[in-house]
């Protein structure tokens, strides 16, 4: 199921997108509206979803196929997690399995897909109580991207990008950010005025405009001096 939850007034519009599987029996969840507060919807899950669930290739014989690892739950009284998956344009997604609760790693039987003739699968885990109570979906990755940088391996490979490095040029961006900005993922300076990509991002000049640079290029690392 999917479900949105959305709060708007004068001043704050928030919106949250929740997913998970239909259990056989009804469970509730809460949820706190604040118009004063921040943010102004709270919501409390029937179980707190597991996080960080990631798909990275592993070799199987001859063959890549998908692993599957996620950050524990912090839920207490837990008997284990569910794991689902679709396929690209199938409508649902079907449980594949379930695991116990010291488990974070599951190899599927899945190829990973590298290339257009590999159906790309999307993923998501849950986290179960011992009274049957199941969390929402965690975050859902695809099997398409090795390096994690929002680029696919088919799109790297077509771009000549590295699909096993998130930043193939090393300005700062990662590949699919590049695609985002308009930048090219193979150059540190797009716009060849003398600044990279990424310090012209985090300094809000434009990095395609070489008449466009950072006043103070160093502005962007004092909030982090000043956190640590």
């Amino acid at each position: 199921f999917y479900m949105d939850m959305g709060y708007k007034d004068d001043t704050t519009t928030e919106m949250h997108n929740l997913q998970g599987f239909c259990p056989a029996f009804s469970q509730t969840f809460n949820i706190t509206v604040n118009s004063t507060g921040s943010p102004r919807i709270t919501i409390t899950p029937p179980a707190k979803a597991p996080k960080s669930l990631q798909a990275d290739p592993y070799l199987s014989g001859e063959t890549q196929k998908t692993r599957l690892t996620w950050a524990a739950s912090a839920e207490e009284a837990l008997t284990g997690y569910n794991i689902y998956a679709v396929a690209e344009l199938e409508p649902y997604f079907t449980k594949v399995t379930s695991v116990g609760p010291g488990t974070t790693t599951y190899d599927t039987a899945d190829a990973w897909s590298s290339d257009a003739a590999t159906t790309v699968m999307t993923y998501a885990v849950t986290a179960v109580k011992s009274d049957g109570t199941e969390s929402f979906f965690s975050n859902q990755p695809q099997n398409n991207d090795r390096d994690h940088d929002g680029a696919t391996d088919v799109k790297e490979t077509a771009d000549g990008t590295d699909p096993d490095n998130p930043d193939t040029d090393g300005d700062g961006l990662k590949d699919g950010r590049e695609a985002s900005q308009g930048t090219n993922p193979l150059l540190k300076d797009t716009d060849g005025d003398k600044y990279s990509d990424g310090t012209e991002v985090r300094c809000k000049s434009d990095p395609l405009d070489p008449h466009s640079v950072p006043v103070n290029p160093m502005s962007w690392l004092l909030p982090l001096l000043l956190s640590n």
